[in-house]
């Protein structure tokens, strides 16, 4: 419906997709705003590339949501943030950035996007997983 309404072909808007595509966390299934790997889609999504193409084909640019600073519910302690009150939820860990580990391990996921076709990655939440503010 929105791209019926883009005037400029040279400018195409974004369709972004939002929160709910990625791996579940077994600890939260179906919550889509945390995740447990936004390298792979859940079950709902399945095939991003021909998703992506999808959007191309009626007008828009691909966009894709992400979590950047969500750790898999298993994750090693050693990588998390430390605790403060609001970020304490074992079911929502949360990836210490300072890190060097963290951020390589982060690194790749644009690379699968890249592949995948999408021209732009909302990355989302970061200064409250990081604050809780």
């Amino acid at each position: 419906m929105m791209a019926e309404l883009v005037t400029d072909n040279n400018n195409k808007p974004f369709s972004v997709i939002d929160a709910g595509w990625a791996t579940y966390s077994p600890l939260l299934p179906g919550h889509g705003g945390w995740n447990d790997d936004f390298s792979k889609p859940n079950d709902k999504f399945k095939d991003m590339h021909l998703l992506g193409d999808e959007i191309k084909k009626v007008g828009m640019r691909p966009g894709l949501w992400m979590r950047p600073l969500c750790a898999r519910h298993d994750e090693k302690a050693s990588l998390l943030a430390p605790k403060i009150p609001g970020r304490d939820n074992p079911k929502n860990p949360v990836l210490d950035p300072t890190i060097p580990e963290n951020v390589e391990r982060i690194k790749p996921n644009f690379d699968v996007y890249r592949q995948w076709g999408y021209e732009m990655v909302k990355h989302d939440f970061s200064t409250y997983d990081i604050t809780e503010r």
